[in-house]
């Protein structure tokens, strides 16, 4: 995939997974799957929390909002919710991801 996108790969300077909250078994294999990719490139690991990567997609996609909530399913019913603001032109989180009923 990386030779079909045209990046080499000493450009690579850092291999980002999804950090949770999520299951455990998932967000152990995106961090193992990372380490094993940035181990082999020479490259550093970057975790990055779930909830702030779709808080980045919504930012752009809704450039007028400056507060905004999101929802995620958990299991048992549950869901993580968290809050962002996007004040001043830069996307904070007030909030981090909280688990409620």
């Amino acid at each position: 995939m990386v030779k079909s996108s045209g990046v080499a790969r000493s450009d690579i300077e850092c291999v980002a997974f999804s950090a949770g909250p999520g299951s455990f078994t998932g967000v152990r294999l995106g961090a193992a799957v990372a380490q094993g990719i940035a181990e082999a490139w020479g490259a550093l690991v970057c975790p990055v929390p779930t909830a702030e990567a779709m808080a980045r997609q919504v930012a752009a996609w809704q450039t007028e909002l400056t507060e905004f909530h999101l929802a995620r399913p958990s299991r048992q019913h549950l869901a993580y919710i968290s809050t962002f603001n996007t004040k001043g032109g830069e996307l904070a989180c007030t909030e981090s991801d909280r688990l409620l009923d």
